[in-house]
């Protein structure tokens, strides 16, 4: 009977680390309940982080002026309606390089050429100015009896030299490389264009893109005047 009992006592000491391990094994599969609200924690964290980032993104993105063409800079709330020229005010003066070598001054072309002129200021990191670039090549190109202009603001000669290639554009672009007509023409948004009549006046001004309409209607109202 002492032997049986020995026995048995053998038995069940040798089983039990295995009944120890199986058990041990068994709970680290199973997740422990304040693992399972840190992960979820985390995850909701990490949601309104994402939210967050996207209205922040939402709210950088600049309102348009009417009709909702995009601008890529939004109007400064201290830049007053004086600050800005009018139609039917002088045309201020400059003189900035050009990419062919040369410099383009306003009153020599207006004395000199007569033509009436079509300026329009861009940025090469300018989706709205990329998007209407096109179209005003065309229109130059379908009106030799008006000088176009593009003005680079803020662009170095290696950038926008490699985009006018990429792009093929054919009309003048000049450099404001000392920020004389952005300061000048008190250039708050960009795209900007300005038609200028024989006489140097501003016929029509444009803040923003635009569609190949508003630029025939501004080239119509610059003939007529």
């Amino acid at each position: 009977m002492q032997a049986k009992v020995a026995l048995v006592e053998k038995n069940a000491n040798h089983e039990s680390p295995e009944s120890d391990k199986t058990g041990s094994s068994m709970g680290d599969n199973e997740p422990l309940p304040h693992d399972s609200l840190r992960y979820r924690l985390v995850g909701t964290v990490v949601l309104i982080s994402l939210l967050i980032a996207l209205y922040t993104v939402v709210q950088l993105i600049p309102s348009s002026r009417e009709g909702d063409v995009p601008l890529a800079i939004s109007p400064s709330e201290t830049i007053s309606s004086h600050d800005v020229l009018q139609e039917g005010d002088l045309a201020p003066d400059f003189e900035i390089p050009t990419l062919d070598g040369s410099t383009f001054l306003l009153s020599r072309h207006l004395a000199e050429d007569g033509r009436p002129v079509f300026i329009n200021m861009w940025a090469e990191w300018c989706y709205p100015c990329r998007a209407e670039m096109a179209t005003i090549d065309a229109l130059s190109r379908s009106h030799s009896d008006i000088h176009f202009i593009g003005v680079a603001i803020k662009d170095s000669e290696t950038s926008v030299r490699h985009f006018v290639e990429e792009f093929n554009i054919t009309y003048q672009i000049g450099l404001d490389t000392k920020q004389t007509v952005e300061d000048i023409y008190a250039v708050w948004a960009m795209p900007t264009t300005y038609l200028v009549d024989t006489n140097g006046v501003i016929v029509s001004r444009f803040f923003g893109q635009m569609t190949e309409k508003e630029m025939l209607e501004s080239i119509n109202n610059l003939s007529t005047s």
